[in-house]
C-alpha cells in the first residue's frame, strides 16, 4: 500500500506470423505496458513495425465518428452494449456513414442559412439585387412567366447548373458568386413553377424577392424597402430553421448516442491494436517487444502468450538498469484508491519512494472536515457528491473522495456543535443547545493551538518518511544527514511556539511541558540538528536553518483554523440577518428564506472550493516537501480502460 506495484522489464520476440495472436492477447490481458522501438541507424536487422493494413479504413471511420460526436455535441458516455466481432466493422460501417451523411445534410444547411442570414443587411442586399439587373428575361416584358431572386446552397458533386439545364434553355436562368455564396435568378413558365419549387427547395432557396412585377423591373433604381421581401421577415423565416436544424440534430444524437459510444471503444481497441506493430522492432520474419509488467502478472503474460503461439515465443526478463525510468503503478486498497487523483494530479512517486497515498486518505478528509465542521453543510455536501456521482461517472473517483471529506465535515460538525453555523436554537420559546466538544465561536486561541499541533504531527511525519526515502535510495548516513537533522530542530521550534510566541496555549501547552525536553536539551538538540541538515543539504539547509523555515511551514497549518472560522463567521452572519428579516412579517419571511438559501448556498460553495484548495497546499508545499520527489511515469498497460 505504501509503495508502488513491483515491476518486471520484459523482452518478447517471436515470429511474424504470430504478431497479430500476440498483439490480441496482451490487449485482452492488459497489464503490459509497450515500450517504444527507437531505430538504431547502425541496425540493418530491425526496422519499425508498421501497422495492419485494416488500420486505415477503421481510423477513416474514427475519424468520421468524432466529426459525428462533435457535430451532435455528444459527450464520452459509458458503453452499455459492446458491438461483436463478428459483425462489427460491417455495422458500424454502415450505420456511421448513414448518421454521417444524415449530420451533413444538416450541417451544410445550416451554414448556408448562417452565411445567408449574416449577408442580409439592405446594402449587402442590393449589391446582390444589382448583380442581376441586366438578367435578360426580367427586362423582356415576358408574361405567364414566374421569376426567383435568392441564393442557393452549393454542391460541387451535383451542381444545380446541370439540373437547371435539364429543364429550361440558359437564356433563362443566371447564376453568379456573391460573397461565397451562390446567387441564381430565374424566369419559367407558370406551368413548370412546381417542379421548379421542388427543385430549389433540394438546393435550400432562401428568396429574396418573391415576385418582380413588369412594372418595377423597368424601373432602373431598386429600392429594397418596396420591391423586395422585408430583411427582418427573411431573418426570422432562416433563423426558425436554423433552431429546427439544431433540434433534428439533438434528436439524432439522443437516438444515436449508445451507438456512437460502442462504436468509439470498439473502434479505438481495434486501432489500438492495428497500430501497435508501430512500438515494435521488426525483421522480414521476425518481431521484438519490450516492455514494463507487475511482477505478480509475468507468470500469467508468459503462460498465455505461449498457450497461444504454441510455445513459439521467446520470453526474457532483462535487469532493471540504473538508466531505466521504471512506470509506476499505484497499489492501494479500493477505499483509498480515489485519493490516486491527487497524485496524479500532483505527480507520481518515484520508482523506489513511498506513495503518500493513503496518508492522503486519512489527512485529506480530516483537514476538509476541520476547517468546514458543520453537520448540515456535511449533509448537503454529502447529497451534492452522491448526486452528481451518478451524473458524472468518469468523476466518479475525485467525487468518492469528497463524499469522504463530506463525512468528515459531519463528524467534525458535531464536534463544534454545529448546524447550518448555529450552535443554539428556539422552538416554542425553548432554547435547546447543540453539544459540543470545542467551540469555533468561543475557543478560537484552543483552535489555533490544535491547527498548529496538527501542523507539527504531519510535518514530523512527513520527515520520517522522507528519512525512509532517504535511506532506501542513499543508505542510513544520507537519511540522518538530511532529515533526523531537521527531527532534532523541531522541540525548539514546539518550545517557540510555545514560550516565546504564545501560538500554543491552553491545555495543550499544559501537555507539551510534559513531554517536550527542557531548554537546554532542545537548544543542544537544535545545535546538532542544524549542523547535520547543512553537511546533508549545503547552502540551502544553512538557509532553511537560519531563517527557520520549518517554522513557517508550522505556522501554515494556522488556516485549518482561519479558513473554518470565517465559514462559521458568514454563517453566523446570514442567520443574524435572516433572523431580523422574519421579525418584519410576511414580506420579511419570504426575504429571510431566501437570504439563508442564497447566504448558505454561497458559503457551502466557498466551503467546499477553500477547504480544497488549503488542503491540498497544506501536502503540496508543507508535507510532500519534507520527504516527495515525485516524477514517477504512470504505468498505462498496453489495452487497459481508463
Amino acid at each position: 500500500m505504501l509503495e508502488a506495484e513491483r515491476m518486471k522489464k520484459v523482452t518478447l520476440i517471436g515470429a511474424k506470423t504470430d504478431m497479430k495472436k500476440v498483439i490480441e492477447k496482451l490487449y485482452s490481458l492488459g497489464n503490459f505496458e509497450i515500450t517504444e522501438y527507437s531505430k538504431n541507424p547502425e541496425d540493418a536487422t530491425f526496422d519499425i513495425g508498421e501497422p495492419f493494413e485494416e488500420d486505415e479504413l477503421y481510423s477513416e471511420l474514427y475519424v468520421k465518428l468524432q466529426a459525428v460526436k462533435a457535430s451532435l455535441r455528444i459527450p464520452d458516455s459509458i458503453v452499455l452494449e459492446k458491438i461483436s466481432e463478428k459483425d462489427g466493422i460491417t455495422k458500424v460501417r454502415q450505420e456511421l456513414e448513414e448518421i454521417y451523411a444524415q449530420v451533413k445534410i444538416y450541417e451544410n444547411k445550416q451554414d448556408h442559412y448562417l452565411k445567408v442570414l449574416k449577408l442580409l443587411t439592405p446594402k449587402k442586399e442590393e449589391l446582390a439585387l444589382k448583380k442581376i439587373m441586366d438578367f435578360v428575361p426580367f427586362r423582356n416584358d415576358k408574361t405567364n412567366h414566374v421569376h426567383y431572386i435568392g441564393f442557393v446552397q452549393r454542391n460541387n458533386e451535383h451542381p444545380i447548373e446541370d439540373e437547371f439545364q435539364k429543364i429550361m434553355p440558359t437564356s433563362d436562368y443566371m447564376i453568379d458568386s456573391f460573397e461565397g455564396l451562390t446567387l441564381v435568378a430565374v424566369s419559367i413558365k407558370e406551368s413548370d413553377q412546381i417542379k421548379m419549387n421542388k427543385l430549389l427547395d433540394d438546393y435550400d432557396f432562401v428568396e429574396l424577392d418573391q415576385k418582380i412585377s413588369k412594372a418595377t423591373l423597368k424601373n432602373t433604381k431598386f429600392s429594397p424597402a418596396k420591391k423586395y421581401q422585408n430583411i427582418k421577415t427573411i431573418s426570422i423565416s432562416l433563423k426558425s430553421k436554423i433552431t429546427e436544424i439544431r433540434r433534428e440534430l439533438k434528436k439524432l444524437g439522443t437516438k444515436n448516442s449508445q451507438f456512437l459510444a460502442a462504436a468509439d471503444e470498439y473502434l479505438r481497441e481495434n486501432i489500438d491494436q492495428f497500430e501497435a506493430p508501430l512500438k515494435f522492432a521488426t525483421s522480414d520474419h521476425t518481431f521484438v517487444i519490450r516492455g514494463w509488467a507487475p511482477a505478480k502478472e509475468i507468470v500469467n503474460i508468459k503462460k498465455s502468450l505461449i498457450a497461444i503461439t504454441k510455445g513459439r515465443i521467446f520470453f526474457e526478463e532483462s535487469k532493471i538498469e540504473k538508466k531505466d525510468r521504471i512506470p509506476i503503478k499505484l497499489n492501494n486498497p479500493k477505499h483509498v484508491q480515489p485519493f490516486e487523483f491527487f497524485m496524479n494530479l500532483y505527480t507520481l512517486p518515484s520508482y523506489k519512494e513511498i506513495d503518500p497515498t493513503a496518508m492522503m486518505f486519512l489527512t485529506f478528509p480530516l483537514f476538509f472536515g476541520f476547517m468546514l465542521g458543520d453537520i448540515g453543510y456535511g449533509f448537503v455536501t454529502l447529497a451534492l457528491f452522491t448526486m452528481l456521482k451518478k451524473k458524472m461517472p468518469k468523476a466518479k473517483s475525485i467525487l468518492n473522495a469528497f463524499i469522504v471529506a463530506s463525512l468528515s465535515t459531519i463528524f467534525f460538525g458535531f464536534l463544534f456543535g454545529e448546524l447550518f453555523g448555529l450552535e443554539e436554537f428556539a422552538i416554542n420559546n425553548v432554547q435547546y443547545y447543540l453539544p459540543h466538544v470545542l467551540s469555533r465561536s468561543h475557543q478560537i486561541q484552543d483552535l489555533l493551538s490544535i491547527a498548529v499541533m496538527i501542523g507539527v504531527v504531519h510535518i514530523l511525519i512527513g520527515l520520517i518518511v522522507g528519512f525512509i526515502n532517504v535511506k532506501n535510495a542513499h543508505g542510513l548516513k544520507m537519511a540522518i544527514l538530511e532529515k533526523a537533522g531537521w527531527m532534532m530542530i523541531l522541540p525548539l521550534i514546539i518550545w517557540l511556539l510555545t514560550n516565546f510566541l504564545g501560538v500554543i496555549t491552553g491545555s495543550i501547552a499544559e501537555l507539551l511541558g510534559y513531554i517536550m525536553p527542557p531548554l537546554p536539551v532542545a537548544i543542544g538538540l537544535f545545535v546538532i540538528g542544524a549542523v547535520l541538515t547543512i553537511i546533508g543539504e549545503g547552502v540551502i539547509g544553512l538557509i532553511d536553518v537560519l531563517f527557520l523555515s520549518i517554522m513557517s511551514n508550522i505556522l501554515s497549518y494556522a488556516r485549518l483554523m482561519a479558513v473554518g472560522l470565517a465559514s462559521v463567521s458568514l454563517a453566523v452572519v446570514v442567520n443574524d440577518l435572516a433572523g431580523q428579516m422574519f421579525s418584519s412579517g410576511p414580506i420579511g419571511v419570504i426575504g429571510g428564506i431566501l437570504i439563508l438559501v442564497i447566504g448558505h448556498t454561497i458559503n457551502i460553495a466557498l466551503g467546499i472550493l477553500s477547504p480544497f484548495l488549503h488542503s491540498l497546499r497544506l501536502h503540496y508545499v508543507e508535507f510532500f516537501s519534507k520527504f516527495y520527489k515525485g516524477g514517477g511515469k504512470k504505468f498505462i498497460a498496453f489495452g487497459a480502460k481508463e
